[in-house]
């Protein structure tokens, strides 16, 4: 039983730095997955402002052709002699300057939103650089960690393989069962007859035979190996 506590003890902090070992991943799981959001979003932002901006292009490009039209419609309306092509070209140059206002706001609109595209850019930029910068810092502090945590529990494992050579194989086997069934606790101490792990009252006939060190025992609700503490001090 001596041996049994001290495995249990061996896989207590095994467990411990296995879970600073999977906290340190998750943390940088959780970062990575910030900056491909992150990312993803400014990707989809940049996509925007280019096809607003192709769209300005195409407008900006449609109003210089209408103002050279109308250019070319006043040469034609102070050259003109005929009355019908005089009022030909007035209408021309009336409708084009209808045309030309709306392109006007429109452009200016186009405007606003490529510079409120810019802006949402620029800031989704900047956030992306402080969250890419503390990524890069905790991968380099992790490495090192994670690395010092993975020496630490091949040591650990190694003071745990001395302890399997004096165990049988079936009570480690049932050890081993009991661990991944109990939450990685299968040794408990019983403490005033009751059983440390599932709170049960252990019955007296098998308290007495506990107390004696009869055998290894285990407790007949949770099935966990139990042990009376001042029995273990004794043996110490």
């Amino acid at each position: 039983m001596v041996a049994l506590r001290a495995v249990q003890t061996i896989d207590n902090e095994i467990h411990h730095y296995n879970q600073q070992r999977q906290e340190l991943r998750d943390r940088l799981a959780r970062l990575g997955e910030l900056l491909s959001h992150g990312q993803a979003e400014l990707d989809e932002k940049q996509q925007k402002l280019a096809n607003v901006e192709k769209f300005y292009r195409e407008k900006d490009m449609e109003l210089k052709a209408d103002i050279e039209r109308a250019a070319k419609a006043k040469n034609k309306l102070s050259s003109s002699m005929k009355q019908k092509d005089y009022l030909a070209a007035q209408k021309e140059i009336e409708n084009l300057r209808r045309a030309n206002t709306q392109k006007e706001e429109e452009i200016l609109k186009l405007l606003e939103a490529i510079e409120e595209y810019r802006s949402g850019v620029r800031v989704d930029e900047a956030k992306l650089k402080v969250l890419s910068d503390e990524l890069s810092a905790e991968e380099a502090g992790s490495a090192e960690r994670l690395a010092e945590l993975d020496r630490c529990i091949a040591e650990i494992e190694a003071r745990k393989s001395g302890l399997l050579e004096i165990i049988p194989r079936p009570i480690m086997s049932k050890y081993a069962r009991i661990l991944l069934n109990r939450d990685g606790l299968a040794v408990v101490e019983v403490r005033d007859g009751t059983c440390m792990g599932c709170n049960l009252q252990i019955p007296p006939q098998s308290y007495i035979q506990l107390l004696r060190v009869e055998a290894i025992m285990n407790c007949p609700q949770c099935q966990r190996f139990i042990y009376a503490p001042e029995t273990i001090a004794e043996s110490d």
